[in-house]
């Protein structure tokens, strides 16, 4: 009784101290992307415990999930029985206060029927520092497998007289995905866009109708991210809003 007393106490006490308290230790943070074409949604777990309330379909994000810092078991098993594994990270490091994206890419490797087998994954470090005013922060991740290399126009139909900014010679991000290029933000002005996906060095379009997108969330930070071109499913382009 003397201990569950002073542990009343104890927290009577945090709570008289209103907004002053702070974690010691700040938790981590990583959203997931599903950018594999003919997998099942599936779903996140951490350390076994599953963080994800619905199954991730194509092109679905699971906004961010908190981690405590240290090493953690992060596993994507499939949403129809969270049994099949088609991921376990064993070892996956997180930094206290940082905050990752993984892009789940590829299609089931080594698979024996349309839910088993493996998926390939990319972690980013995010630097979720923001913008200017007026300003947002984007990044195209190249996962669709078997599309050629590919110039993304970038133009913003908000503004008369229209401008643009080209990402050039994107590739597949393949099997080994160079994480400290991939996890670069490039800074545009806030507006509307076009996506217009062309073959690298052509202004022969990869994907028609280009889609559109608003990027214009205050101080918004976006992650952009190419799929398809397997299973059956055509090319498409997936936005991530990481911040705010």
């Amino acid at each position: 009784m003397k201990k569950i007393f002073l542990y009343v106490i104890f927290c009577a006490l945090l709570a008289s101290c209103g907004k002053e308290n702070t974690l010691s230790v700040p938790i981590s943070s990583a959203a997931f992307i599903n950018a594999s074409p003919g997998t099942p949604s599936f779903q996140i777990l951490g350390d076994t415990m599953q963080l994800t309330s619905t199954a991730l379909a194509l092109r679905a994000t699971s906004g961010y999930l908190g981690f405590d810092p240290g090493t953690r078991r992060v596993e994507v098993k499939s949403g129809r029985n969270n049994v099949n594994g088609y991921i376990n990270a064993t070892a996956q490091n997180f930094d206290a206060g940082a905050a990752y994206t993984y892009i789940v890419y590829d299609t089931l490797l080594g698979a024996t029927s349309a839910t088993t087998g493996t998926l390939r994954f990319v972690r980013l470090n995010d630097n979720l520092s923001l913008p200017n005013i007026g300003i947002v922060r984007t990044r195209f991740i190249h996962a669709a497998i078997n599309a050629p290399a590919v110039d993304v126009t970038l133009l913003r139909t908000s503004v008369t007289p229209a401008d643009s900014v080209t990402i050039s010679n994107t590739s597949y991000i393949g099997n080994t995905p160079n994480v400290a290029t991939l996890s670069n933000f490039l800074s545009i002005p806030a507006g509307t866009y076009s996506i217009r996906v062309k073959l690298a060095g052509t202004q022969t379009l990869a994907l028609s109708p280009a889609p559109s997108t608003a990027l214009t969330a205050a101080q918004g930070i976006y992650t952009l991210f190419a799929t398809g071109t397997a299973k059956g499913q055509p090319l498409s382009v997936g936005l991530f809003r990481n911040y705010p």
